[in-house]
């Protein structure tokens, strides 16, 4: 079998399973558009810290909010107050991931 790359870790984050990249202001000042951000899969509401930052991935795409339970729905804010606030059914929710770190890339 063939060689295969493994994707770069960074030693000084805990251990993450995907790192993305966001766009957008809606999470600023704390994160900025071009940020990449280093994520690890949460596996049940027990796992989450409501009020901090997760990305949630759903019939409607993934997204980068705070996240607060509202029972039935995952209600998704921006640290932003012009940012959008929203709510998720809990069906509707595919994973979800905790930020253990971020990079912030500069020219």
């Amino acid at each position: 079998t063939g060689e295969c790359e493994q994707v770069p870790v960074i030693p000084t984050f805990p251990p993450y399973d995907f790192t993305i990249i966001i766009e957008g202001d809606s999470m600023a000042p704390l994160y900025l558009s071009g940020d990449e951000l280093a994520c690890r899969f949460v596996y049940g509401a027990d796992e989450i810290n409501w009020g901090k930052p997760y990305i949630v991935d759903s019939d409607e795409g993934a997204v980068f909010k705070l996240l607060y339970d509202g029972g039935n729905v995952v209600l998704c804010r921006s640290i932003n107050p012009e940012g959008p606030t929203y709510e998720i059914n809990k069906r509707d929710i595919h994973h979800v991931a905790a930020i253990v770190g971020y990079l912030r890339h500069t020219l």
